[in-house]
C-alpha cells in the first residue's frame, strides 16, 4: 500500500462551559441627553456596560467608538456587576468626529466578546457626539486635546492702576482696580463673547461682545479688572489670567493662553482689638470698665485663617485728649502703651487672648488728668508686619469717664 498525502488540518477554537450570553447595550453616562462634548472628555469618558451572563477570565470586550477600536479589554476572574473602558487615547473620538465636522454627530458605540477566538455579539447604541469649536484646529488633530486653549488666543496683558507696571501688582495698587488687554483673533465674529478669569473666578463686570462696528480683528481691547475680584483671587507669583471665547449656537468653547500675574497688593484684613469690659464704646463707660487695680483688660480677637503660630503682631494702646469720637486724634504725649506678642504660645493662642494695659498712673490716669471735663478717648489697634508693610488691623476708639462724681476711681493698688 503506497502512503497518502498528509491530510490538511484546521485549527478549531474550543470553548467549555457555558457561553457568554444576555450582551447588553453599551451606555455612555456623559453623553446622555447628550450631546458629548470637550468638558465630558476632559473629564474623562468610559464605554459602560452591565457584566454579560457566564462571563470567564481572560474573555476579551472589544469597543468601537465610530470607525476607531480602543485597545482589548480583558475580564479578570469574578468581575464586577458593571465593566466600565475607558476611551483612550481620548483623541481617537475626534479624530472619529472629523475635522470638518459641525454640530451633532451620531456616533455608534459597539462592543463584542471574544473567548478563544469566538465572537459574541455585538451590541450596540448611537450618542450624539459634538465637538465643534468657535476656531478650527490648526495643526489638525491638536496633540493636546481636550485641553480647550487655542493657539490664536495669545495671552493678554495686566497693567496696574496707573499704567506703570505690566503684569505685576504691588501694594501700591491696593484698593486699585487693573486692566486687561487681549488682541482680537482673526476670525472673531458678530456675538462672539469673551469672558476673563483671575485666579479661576470669572469676573463680571469685563465681560465683552465682538461687536464689528466698535471692534476689528487684529486690535488691542482692553477691559477693567475690580479690585475686590484682585482681592479675592489673593496674592500669587503667578496668579493665573486669561479669556475664554464663547459662539452662541457652537458647543465647546476655547480658553486663551494664560498670562501668569505677580500680584503682592492685598494685605491681610485683621479684626478690631476689643475692651471685653466695654460694651458700648461710644457711651462713656465708666469705673466699672476697670479692673479693681485700675488697669484696662484688652481682647485680641481669633486670628485662625488670618495669621499663624509664631506670627508676632504689635499692639498700641493711645490715651488721647477729648472725647468727640469724630474729632481728629490728639494723643496724650508719652503715655501710648506699646507691647508685641508672639502667637501660638500659652498666654497667646492663635484663637484669641487677653491681657492687662497696665499701670493704671501711667496709661490711664492720664484720661482723667490731662482732660479737662475729666472725659476722653482711648484707641487700639495692633500690627503685623507681613515683609513687605505693616499691616494695621481695625481700629477701636472708645470714649472713657472714668472718674467718680468728683474725684478718679477708686482704685485698689496690686500687692
Amino acid at each position: 500500500m503506497n502512503p497518502s498525502y498528509p491530510a490538511i488540518y484546521k485549527k478549531v477554537s474550543l470553548t467549555f462551559g457555558p457561553l457568554p450570553a444576555n450582551l447588553n447595550a453599551p451606555q455612555v453616562p456623559q453623553a446622555v441627553p447628550g450631546p458629548l462634548n470637550m468638558e465630558h472628555v476632559s473629564q474623562g469618558v468610559s464605554v459602560w456596560m452591565d457584566t454579560y451572563d457566564n462571563p470567564k477570565g481572560g474573555d476579551i470586550v472589544r469597543v468601537k467608538w465610530g470607525g476607531q477600536v480602543l485597545s482589548d479589554y480583558i475580564v479578570g476572574e469574578n468581575p464586577p456587576p458593571r465593566l466600565e473602558i475607558p476611551v483612550l487615547p481620548a483623541l481617537l473620538m475626534l479624530q472619529d468626529y472629523g475635522e470638518n465636522t459641525t454640530g451633532d454627530k451620531s456616533t455608534t458605540v459597539s462592543y463584542e466578546v471574544i473567548r478563544k477566538g469566538r465572537v459574541f455579539g455585538p451590541e450596540s447604541d448611537t450618542f450624539d457626539v459634538n465637538f465643534e469649536t468657535p476656531i478650527p484646529w490648526v495643526p489638525w488633530p491638536p496633540v493636546d486635546w481636550p485641553d480647550p486653549v487655542h493657539p490664536n488666543l495669545i495671552e493678554g496683558e495686566v497693567e496696574n492702576h496707573d499704567g506703570t507696571r505690566t503684569n505685576q501688582l504691588t501694594r501700591a495698587d491696593k484698593d486699585e482696580d487693573a486692566t486687561f488687554t487681549f488682541t482680537w483673533y482673526a476670525t472673531a465674529k458678530n456675538d462672539d463673547v469673551i469672558d476673563f478669569f483671575w485666579n479661576g473666578t470669572r469676573v463680571v463686570e469685563a465681560q465683552v461682545t465682538f461687536d464689528d462696528t466698535k471692534h476689528k480683528p487684529g486690535e488691542d481691547c482692553t477691559v477693567p479688572i475690580d479690585w475686590e475680584c484682585i482681592k479675592g483671587g489673593g496674592n500669587g507669583n503667578p496668579v493665573p489670567v486669561h479669556y475664554k471665547l464663547h459662539r452662541p449656537g457652537v458647543e465647546n468653547d476655547l480658553d486663551s493662553e494664560t498670562t501668569e500675574v505677580d500680584v503682592n497688593a492685598i494685605a491681610v484684613e485683621m479684626p478690631a482689638a476689643s475692651f471685653p469690659k466695654i460694651t458700648n464704646p461710644t457711651g462713656y463707660p465708666g469705673c466699672g470698665a476697670l479692673e479693681s487695680d485700675g488697669s484696662l483688660t484688652v481682647r485680641i480677637p481669633d486670628l485662625t485663617g488670618i495669621l499663624k503660630a509664631g506670627d508676632t503682631i504689635s499692639f498700641e494702646f493711645i490715651p488721647m485728649i477729648g472725647d468727640d469720637l469724630s474729632a481728629p486724634e490728639n494723643p496724650i504725649p508719652g503715655v501710648k502703651f506699646e507691647k508685641d506678642f508672639k502667637l501660638g504660645e500659652a498666654a497667646t493662642p492663635l484663637t484669641g487672648f487677653t491681657f492687662a494695659v497696665e499701670p493704671y498712673a501711667t496709661y490711664i490716669k492720664p484720661l482723667y488728668d490731662q482732660n479737662p471735663s475729666r472725659r476722653g478717648r482711648a484707641k487700639i489697634w495692633y500690627f503685623f508686619d507681613d515683609g513687605t508693610e505693616k499691616v494695621p488691623s481695625a481700629p477701636l476708639v472708645t470714649r472713657t469717664a472714668f472718674h467718680g462724681p468728683s474725684s478718679e476711681c477708686p482704685i485698689t493698688p496690686a500687692p
